[in-house]
């Protein structure tokens, strides 16, 4: 027993009185005392630091009794005098002031499990029930039946919502209570201390071994923190609660009141008993002065607010459930546990935590001894059994919080455990699953969260290596385990550490996994400042001089060494790579992108940033980057702020974006058969039938495990050599390496110009937009207004299409083989303005001119398009055919005298038909440009 658990039972010990409603701190069992005392001196603590940690402790006790204060001053305790306070803090503090369970992380949904007991902690337990039934004179109860029990225990513990500590129910094992169920709670157990020897529980000893089956986490630290952290919210929730009540202006004692005092409020308290809000402490122990009180439906949604989690709520809304939550929960099971490419990527890219933290700058002998002592202490041992000191290891490991950690398994774990939570129907459901899928599930999640293990415990090797050649001898080994335990812990991403806001993201549709990013932002800060703080250190320095240096690698050093060295190579140009860059997906357009070309000159990318683990820090940079290079025309300052916005949000975006299947379903409901990328998944044209079934077979595809559309592009890779529903090409070794994140995908630039070209075109029309409907009395400055304003995202739009034609001359495309591609959908005119420079306007189409007069003359409205207003567009228009591409849009509304456009009363306006523009036969122009564009313009414009 280690002298941190000592010291929790030296401050259950701390006898208290009570002076002046307050409770104030007397002392400390003697004994408790002296175990501590004599715990401290075994592992050789000087005088000095016994003093200071006593002191610590005495502090600790103290800051627990001014919060007691505070709620017996509160006045809502349901003590009746001094002496039933003092019991019920004591009682209280010996309760809650335990260790935390690792069987509580574990998750019924889909019988996912973080946390399973060794076979000596069963077959213990299984001796009390065996001592229990020949106690009980009971006969033909064997070792295998007492193992069942077990089981059950196992399957069906409860936590205990006061104390959060187990309890259980078991069937008595007596001829007289033969099928009787007892329940017994492990905390009040622990405070009663009063015991019969034909009890279950015959000691304390009988207690220790359900804590050990139960998987106590044995860590003072972090006990002393979350109760004091729940302790602390309790008070000031009563201080809140007793705010209220006294004011007399939010909760009253009856509806009556309650509607006279806020009128005109959409609903009330429903029920006829007044709110009632539970309490952490117990309703026998703490009464709420909002009890019985009246207020307004809103004012009370609020106030219960503060009792629950974040997004808790939407759990017990059974369409959300249903509708969102699990199949939110089974597609992220679906992609992490039961898919092979996850699990590689998970295993792989894991290794840029010990590159991160400096650890891989170590002797390579000790590096692979280390990696084998990782293997043979993780747990899913599926090739041999590990040796006893493998598992007293991996149970140290687990006590200090390094393993069994990972976030994004604890992030799925938790959102099954939400949905568990609903009723014994999921339970089911879900129970009936796991029995059949038991083996290969619970094997695909044994080896998920060992591959996360595996170099948490490498980790720690290394940083027990570090400390240990630092200090030669001079502090105790075991001081120096718990010191590199803390440091793995706050280097390497960990669930412990995620906040409750972010762990409540996990109920809302959006993000997904979102613990890991938190996580990396959190990891990374830590570790610069653990690197500082080691630099400072004489006995350190070395080790925090490799730790910056290796973050400075991980973060700042591979990702564009290795675009440099691919693009040496290759032999690709930076022209090239930035062109490259402009016909990527648009999640990769800012990523991290490793080129490569083969022997025919086709062009390759890999994007570096969807396996690399330190992605969510580095992106934001490379957003700025990729922004800066991708506007080489562009001012700067231009560059840097389109790229700090799109890095913030790429930053933000694991935590605001649909979830998978709520990204699925927007892509069926809300954009109508398209993905957020653009891509189909149905033609418009197709029978409702079809379009029914494709939609399933894309919501499907969301649950689908085993990486089932990584595995069908391998096979069709090897079949086929393409997809063949869209010609893609495919390559073997390109779809393996999507098995470590890191997929290979050729480029096709003349599909990419095809789907370009679509959005330059739907700019057009999004362009036309800007102009006002024909609806209501429009004025002449709204029309022209807005086809200044259309005009001028059009422009920015054939900008950035020039840009693409310049991209494609970059990669080898010469203008025939891109005019070509122009020519194919009806747009070589605009090719050849494009190709000169020269900005090409939209002008108010014929149809909209008659349907601007026609609502002017139906409605009595004056006529806004008079021959003043004419004037001025054609105005605008004259100086629009003048501009270049490469030229700022000019400011023409204050060029323009709008405010003397003042329309003429209403006049009898003939009927204007529609009529599109002709185009000359030997001039090659439209009227408009004959007659607003100077001969030497038209001699430009009749040549394109």
């Amino acid at each position: 027993m280690n002298y941190l658990h000592k010291w929790i039972l030296c401050l259950k010990s701390g006898k208290d009185v009570i002076k002046d409603n307050e409770v104030v701190f007397n002392n400390f069992d003697k004994k408790k005392l002296q175990d501590f005392y004599k715990s401290l001196e075994n592992i050789k603590v000087p005088k000095k630091q016994q003093e200071e940690l006593v002191t610590a402790l005495t502090n600790s006790k103290k800051a627990f009794n001014r919060l007691e204060s505070d709620l017996v001053g509160g006045g809502n305790l349901t003590a009746k005098n001094k002496e039933e306070l003092l019991q019920f803090f004591s009682n209280r503090l010996k309760s809650t002031l335990s260790n935390d369970y690792k069987i509580f992380e574990n998750s019924k949904v889909f019988k996912t499990t973080n946390y399973i007991p060794t076979d000596e902690k069963r077959e213990a337990v299984a001796q009390l029930f065996i001592n229990y039934a020949r106690n009980n004179r009971v006969k033909n109860y064997t070792e295998k039946d007492a193992m069942l029990d077990v089981d059950k225990v196992l399957e069906n513990v409860k936590m205990d919502p006061v104390t959060k500590s187990p309890v259980f129910k078991f069937e008595s094992k007596s001829a007289m209570y033969d099928g009787v169920v007892q329940e017994i709670n492990i905390s009040k157990a622990i405070s009663a201390n009063k015991f019969d020897p034909k009890d279950l529980i015959t000691g304390q000893k009988d207690i220790k071994a359900f804590r050990e089956l139960f998987g106590e986490v044995k860590d003072a630290r972090r006990t002393i923190v979350n109760n004091m952290q729940a302790m602390s919210a309790i008070s000031a929730r009563d201080k809140f609660y007793n705010k209220i009540a006294q004011s007399g202006k939010i909760v009253f004692d009856n509806p009556t009141q309650a509607q006279l005092n806020l009128p005109n409020r959409p609903g009330y308290t429903m029920s006829r008993n007044g709110m009632q809000i539970k309490s952490a402490l117990g309703e026998e122990a703490y009464v709420n002065p909002l009890n019985g009180k009246f207020t307004s439906s809103e004012y009370e949604a609020a106030i219960k607010f503060a009792e629950e989690l974040p997004l808790e709520g939407l759990m017990k809304t059974n369409i959300y459930r249903y509708g969102i939550a699990i199949p939110k929960g089974v597609a992220q099971v679906a992609k992490t546990v039961l898919s092979p490419f996850t699990h590689m990527r998970n295993f792989t890219s894991a290794v840029a935590f010990s590159l991160g933290t400096g650890n891989l700058f170590k002797n390579p002998k000790f590096v692979l001894d280390s990696f084998k002592q990782s293997f043979n202490t993780i747990q899913p041992q599926l090739l041999y059994r590990n040796q006893p000191k493998d598992q007293a290891f991996y149970q140290f490991m687990l006590e200090e919080g390094v393993v069994n950690s990972s976030s994004t398994f604890q992030d799925v774990q938790g959102l099954l455990k939400d949905i568990a939570k609903g009723g014994d129907v999921i339970e089911r459901v879900f129970g009936k699953l796991g029995k059949r899928l038991n083996k290969v599930f619970r094997t695909s999640q044994d080896l998920y969260v060992a591959e996360d293990d595996f170099y948490k415990i490498y980790n720690y090797l290394a940083e027990f290596d570090n400390l240990k050649n630092a200090y030669r001898g001079t502090r105790p080994d075991i001081e120096l385990a718990r010191e590199a335990a803390k440091i793995v812990r706050n280097t390497v991403p960990n669930y412990s550490y995620v906040s409750d806001f972010i762990k409540g993201l996990r109920r809302s549709p959006l993000g997904n996994f979102v613990s890991f990013p938190a996580e990396i932002i959190r990891t990374s800060h830590n570790i610069v400042q653990q690197g500082i703080r080691e630099v400072k250190d004489p006995a350190l320095r070395s080790i925090g001089a490799r730790r910056l240096l290796g973050f400075g690698t991980a973060v700042t050093t591979i990702p564009p060494a290795l675009v440099e060295i691919f693009r040496g190579m290759y032999g690709i140009t930076r022209d090239e790579l930035s062109a490259m860059r402009r016909f990527l997906p648009e999640w990769s357009r800012e990523s991290t992108i490793i080129p490569q070309k083969d022997k025919d000159g086709n062009y390759y990318y890999t994007d570096f940033s969807h396996g690399f683990a330190y992605d969510t820090i580095v992106n934001p940079i490379q957003s700025v980057i990729a922004n800066v290079e991708g506007n080489d025309e562009a001012p700067l300052i231009k560059g840097l702020t389109d790229g700090t916005i799109k890095a913030l949000g790429r930053l933000v975006d694991p935590f605001i974006s649909e979830s998978i299947w709520v990204q699925a379903l927007q892509d069926l409901y809300a954009r109508g058969g398209r993905t957020d990328t653009g891509s189909e998944i149905w033609n418009p044209r197709d029978p409702e039938g079809d379009k029914m079934y494709k939609g399933i077979a894309h919501l499907v595809e969301a649950l689908a495990p085993l990486s089932y559309p990584q595995i069908k592009r391998l096979a069709q890779a090897q079949l086929y050599g393409e997809d063949p529903d869209t010609g893609k090409d495919l390559e073997v070794g390109g779809e393996l390496g999507g098995f470590f994140g890191f997929r290979n995908q050729k480029m096709d630039f003349e599909q990419s110009l095809g789907y370009k070209i679509s959005e330059y075109n739907t700019a057009l029309r999004q362009s036309r937009k800007f102009l006002p409907r024909p609806q209501g009395n429009v004025q002449a400055k709204d029309i022209i207004e807005g086809l200044i304003q259309g005009n001028q995202s059009w422009f920015e739009a054939q900008q950035d299409m020039k840009k693409d034609l310049g991209a494609m001359k970059d990669l080898g495309f010469n203008d025939k083989q891109v005019g070509t591609i122009f020519d194919r959908r009806n747009l070589g005119r605009d090719f050849n303005s494009l190709r000169a420079n020269k900005f090409k306007p939209f002008e108010l189409p014929e149809g909209l001119i008659d349907a601007y007069i026609r609502n002017a003359k139906e409605n009595n409205y004056a006529n806004p398009l008079t021959s003043n207003t004419f004037r001025q567009i054609n105005s605008v228009l004259r100086d629009l055919y003048k501009l270049y591409l490469n030229q700022p849009y000019p400011s023409l509304m204050r060029e323009l005298n709008i405010g003397n456009t003042t329309a003429l009363p209403p006049t009898p306006m003939p009927m204007a038909q529609p009529r599109a523009q002709v185009v000359d036969p030997n001039t090659n122009l439209t009227q408009t440009e004959q007659a607003l564009l100077s001969p030497e313009e038209q001699v430009i414009a009749s040549r394109t």
